[in-house]
């Protein structure tokens, strides 16, 4: 991101998370060589192989939130908000006890969207397209937990800045596991089903199994974002008022 400020000031937000997408292409490449070794030496594990899959995925997931909340943490506010303006837009100046995360059909409808978003960047870019939607919601996340803890702790009499991240993070994190979890699988199918269909002859794999797999991981994505809707509209707004209640 630092690269990104200092030499495309204007569009910091999108070019880092394309450079921090290059960053982490080695690491994914190998979840999906280990994952093809494994079913080489022991095809019955298909279902053990995808699931250490998208655990390690989801993994990645988790340091890059990690990596960009602690970004956010650090910059001063004003160049927080100009480095992830595109990421923070939905949260405008709102505090952490001002929260609301709206109705579950439309929850359900923006999982939806996300989830799709990130089949089908890995259908025809595969890890490149996986990267870059997995680094665009971890900065997003990231950094609103960030934003949003310091605007809460800058506001707030004896709130320092370290309690009110944790707090949020409390708040937010459960939906945003399973959320995650599903986003990875999704991502992952497309990856599947991109090199199987597209790319065939550049792995090993067989072709049927391969899109099986991704069916099933599109499949098991699907159900996962619906439970983290469910969870985030029924949920979520009673931890953001019991982690906020006496605060300040």
């Amino acid at each position: 991101m630092g690269a990104a400020w200092t030499l495309f000031p204007a569009q910091a937000s999108l070019v880092g998370v394309f450079l921090a997408s290059l960053l982490c292409l080695d690491g994914t490449e190998r979840i999906l060589e280990n994952r093809s070794c494994s079913l080489q030496q022991d095809p019955s594990q298909l279902r053990s192989s995808n699931r250490t899959a998208v655990w390690q995925t989801t993994a990645l997931f988790a340091g890059a939130i990690a990596g960009f909340s602690v970004l956010g943490l650090k910059l001063t506010l004003p160049t927080a908000h100009a480095m992830f303006g595109a990421q923070l837009v939905d949260y405008g100046p709102l505090l952490f006890p001002e929260l609301h995360f709206g109705d579950l059909q439309g929850l359900i409808r923006n999982n939806v969207y996300v989830l799709v978003f990130f089949l089908v960047l890995g259908v025809p870019f595969r890890v490149g397209g996986l990267l870059f939607a997995i680094l665009w919601n971890a900065s997003v996340w990231g950094a609103s937990f960030a934003v949003v803890a310091r605007r809460w702790a800058g506001a707030t009499d004896g709130l320092d800045t370290l309690e009110a991240w944790l707090r949020v993070s409390a708040a937010c994190t459960p939906h945003m596991a399973i959320e995650a979890l599903g986003y990875a699988a999704g991502g992952l199918a497309g990856v599947l089903i991109g090199r199987a269909l597209l790319w065939g002859r550049s792995t090993q794999d067989p072709l049927p199994r391969e899109v099986f797999s991704g069916l099933a991981l599109a499949a098991t994505g699907m159900a996962l974002v619906l439970s983290g809707a469910a969870f985030e509209a029924h949920v979520t707004g009673r931890l953001v008022a019991w982690f906020s209640a006496g605060v300040g």
